[in-house]
């Protein structure tokens, strides 16, 4: 069954060096917002500045006292990753969504069950939040709204003050005011126009006065996982197999209109449920290819066509080594 899936990304554009503090200044924000096809949070930088500080030697281990690793972004920083295809592919589990990017791992494992990642809507937004997933659930958490508070809130539950005290400098020098749970949550649930099986939210452009960019699906969330899961294992009747062929083709009619969103909500809820070898896997990547496209959102666009080919590669073990030294 596969798992997750590790890429090999690509190295900085100004080549690897061999000295952490050096590499600071090496490679820039925009180096990283370059690599990935989207804006990098400056706070990406304060982080490995303090990882840096605190494990000289192996920065992208210097918070497994908090039970994290850090990686993507942070592996392209230590120089440790050999030439690759896609970053955006670089620890992407299967049930993730294009719209989030690993950042951080479990600690002391290269088989790492959970992830943490920045989570966007938008290719071309900064990350809105932190969230949380697992290797055998496409369900996701919402833990914070940045990475600095996501390690700061992880301190506390750990009694880590040293590097609490790190921390909250750097959010003070980024200029990031706390957020608390309760409230990012809220906030999410306000800008959401629909919520897929994720629990991540979701948001598209909509016009509340002509009424255009997104519509509601033809049945509930519930409802369309029963006629996936049905398709997929073969048991579901006639009628519940021209249900799900009407559901696509009101996302036709939907894109037709410029309700966009409702090709994405429909593809989403696909993507989380759908099984290699499928009719229903082709259709997850018809939706969201068409989706991405007509949202203007290409990076995901082209993530989600490399999950669901990457999926579908048989005898293609999930990668699972964890690089510390450059091979």
């Amino acid at each position: 069954k596969l798992q997750f899936l590790y890429f090999i990304g690509m190295p900085p554009k100004k080549g690897r060096v061999e000295d952490d503090e050096e590499r600071d200044g090496a490679v820039d924000i925009g180096d990283l917002s370059d690599a990935y096809g989207m804006p990098i949070p400056r706070e990406v930088l304060l982080v490995y500045s303090i990882a840096v500080q605190v494990s000289p030697k192996t920065p992208l281990e210097a918070f497994s006292a908090l039970g994290v690793r850090l990686v993507g972004p942070f592996e392209v920083l230590k120089g440790v990753l050999p030439s690759g295809v896609d970053l955006n592919m670089h620890w992407r589990y299967q049930y993730d969504p294009p719209e989030v990017m690993t950042i951080l791992t479990d600690a002391g494992t290269n088989r790492p069950s959970k992830h943490w990642c920045y989570h966007r809507d938008d290719p071309e937004e900064q990350p809105g939040m932190v969230v949380k997933g697992t290797l055998d659930s496409y369900e996701f958490d919402i833990c914070a709204q940045t990475l600095l508070q996501f390690l700061v809130q992880r301190c506390v539950e750990t009694k880590e003050t040293k590097l609490s005290a790190l921390l909250k400098g750097a959010m003070a020098e980024d200029k990031q005011k706390a957020v608390s749970l309760g409230d990012l949550k809220q906030r999410r649930t306000k800008k959401a126009i629909a919520q897929p099986l994720s629990k991540l939210g979701m948001s598209v452009p909509f016009n509340k006065r002509t009424d255009v960019g997104y519509r509601n699906m033809s049945c509930s969330v519930n409802e369309l996982k029963k006629l996936i899961l049905k398709a997929m294992d073969g048991t579901n009747s006639k009628t519940q197999a021209d249900s799900l062929a009407s559901i696509s083709q009101f996302v036709d009619i939907a894109n037709d209109e410029c309700d966009f969103g409702h090709g994405l909500e429909v593809g989403l809820n696909y993507l989380a449920l759908v099984q290699p070898g499928t009719a229903q896997h082709t259709e997850a990547g018809r939706l969201l290819d068409l989706a991405y496209m007509l949202l203007g959102r290409d990076v995901f666009q082209k993530t989600a066509e490399s999950l669901l080919s990457f999926r579908s590669e048989k005898g293609h073990p999930p990668v699972s080594k964890v690089y510390e030294k450059s091979s």
